[in-house]
């Protein structure tokens, strides 16, 4: 489905002349978007992909006309002359557009990667702590996790979505054929499009998802990050220093006096709660300021 939102992205974007018939559709709408432009998936620029989902389905019903009047214009259509290799790649793309299981895979993954959206900015901030920001992505997770727990309630919403999608742009609410032996796609048992699609597409999806994260995000990878705690704008929220400790036992090899921890990092707190909290660094550059010399 990405690769295809991308080639879609790029059928538009590599040829003006299609990018203003795309334009020209769009204004003979009464409702027309301020819209006009695709976005791609870029690769390093994380909150621009959420963009683009967002876009992609703001376009959708302009994306599929304009698809079909490439190969077959209406009447009063201008003579735009295409030439066979964008009459043959129209083709393909209306055809994956207005396949039913695409626009369900379309939504499953925009409304599964939106709960990411804001994550991906803060992540993004200057001077974000590493503390802080493992506590959005654990947040997260849940999210994720809530999602997959709670999915015959949350993909009713979605697959809603897609059937009005497929409506507004004349496709079929429709699933693949079963059969009782499948090697080339999903074919878990279904007996309705919604638990077809629930089963074959939105479930595995999520599962990928959460593996996704928790690899990337592994707790033995946060191991040397827990040293963060020492921040003086962290050290001053501690409640609970025994769990500190535990945290920061995998610096005990460096450390002069392990047994005398606990106190140190309470004497620590305290000597940053008795200042002013303007004053408290919130950034390790900001903490060179205060160390002794």
């Amino acid at each position: 489905m990405i690769d295809s939102v991308n080639e879609i992205f790029k059928f538009f974007d590599d040829s003006p002349k299609r990018q203003r018939y795309l334009e020209e559709i769009m204004d003979e709408k009464e409702d027309s978007t301020s819209v006009k432009k695709l976005k791609g998936l870029c690769k390093t620029r994380w909150v621009e992909r959420h963009t683009c989902y967002e876009t992609f389905e703001e376009l959708y019903p302009s994306l599929c006309q304009c698809l079909e009047r490439m190969l077959n214009p209406a009447e009063n259509d201008q003579p735009w002359n295409w030439d066979r290799d964008t009459r043959v790649s129209a083709q393909g793309l209306l055809s994956t557009l207005t396949s039913f299981k695409f626009i369900v895979t379309f939504y499953t993954t925009k409304n599964s990667l939106h709960c990411l959206k804001s994550l991906a900015q803060k992540l993004q901030e200057n001077g974000l702590d590493v503390i802080d920001a493992y506590s959005k992505i654990d947040a997260k997770k849940k999210k994720i996790s809530d999602f997959r727990t709670n999915i015959d309630i949350e993909f009713i919403d979605w697959f809603s979505d897609a059937t009005k999608m497929a409506e507004n742009i004349g496709s079929q609410v429709e699933m693949p054929r079963l059969v009782g032996q499948q090697v080339h796609r999903a074919n878990v048992n279904a007996t309705t499009p919604l638990e077809y699609y629930k089963k074959n597409v939105v479930i595995p999806f999520l599962d990928h998802l959460t593996h996704e994260l928790d690899s990337r995000f592994r707790q033995e990878n946060r191991a040397g990050g827990d040293i963060f705690h020492l921040m003086p704008c962290s050290i001053v929220k501690c409640t609970d220093f025994d769990a500190l400790c535990e945290k920061l036992s995998y610096w005990e090899d460096d450390l002069p006096n392990p047994t005398a921890l606990k106190n140190e990092l309470k004497e620590w707190a305290n000597t940053w709660r008795a200042k002013p909290v303007d004053s408290i660094p919130k950034q390790i550059i900001q903490c060179y300021s205060v160390a002794d010399n």
